[in-house]
């Protein structure tokens, strides 16, 4: 159990917390941040985890959009991108992004000579998030990445619905970590009896 107020801070602490390392970590986009990504890469722990803009980046029009960068030609030569309508943008300059975990995201900034006419003033890359998540698109949408993402939705979701449908908990009713604990282990405790029961009974 973990107070921070995002998914994505979640992870590395509940990571950190296991004795024994799992083979594979599949998770929803909400834990597909780039420090998420780099960290489970450096202690060896494969994933499958979706990133913010997956699905949408899956869609037919946005795979054809100008927004999407792979429309784009890069000249690495010369560092500098160029836009559908033929605009080039120059790189500019190294920006280092730190967020509430502490993971420094370096961000390279790219302008075209002629910002007032171009489609837009200036744009961000970072190379090293892009490279994560075009290797986490690949385990995704191949035919054993696929598989496995699509059992986490009949292993793990349905259980967040008997809770709050069935058993009606939709809130915690006690407040500190510890006697949260025990109020969400009465919870999951109380669903799998009343599964027990109808298997029973059937």
């Amino acid at each position: 159990m973990f107070p921070n107020p995002t998914d994505t801070r979640t992870l590395i602490p509940f990571v950190d917390s296991l004795t024994i390392l799992p083979k594979t970590i599949v998770a929803d986009a909400g834990y597909g941040s780039e420090g998420n990504l780099d960290y489970l890469d450096q202690i060896d722990v494969e994933h499958l985890i979706k990133y913010n803009a997956f699905d949408k980046e899956q869609k037919r029009s946005y795979k054809s959009s100008d927004k999407n960068r792979k429309n784009w030609e890069y000249v690495a030569e010369e560092n500098y991108f160029v836009h559908p309508d033929g605009t080039k943008y120059y790189f500019s300059h190294i920006s280092r992004k730190k967020n509430t975990s502490g993971f420094v995201q370096i961000i390279h900034v790219y302008k075209p000579t002629n910002p007032e006419e171009a489609p837009q003033k200036s744009f961000n890359y970072n190379w090293h998030y892009e490279e994560l998540k075009e290797q986490e698109t690949s385990k995704l949408l191949s035919p054993e990445g696929s598989r496995i993402f699509a059992q986490r939705k009949i292993d793990v979701e349905p259980v967040f619905g008997q809770i709050k449908a069935n058993l009606g908990f939709t809130r915690f009713h006690l407040r500190g970590k510890e006697k949260v604990k025990v109020d969400i282990e009465l919870a999951l405790m109380a669903n799998n009896l009343r599964k027990y029961n109808l298997r029973k009974a059937s």
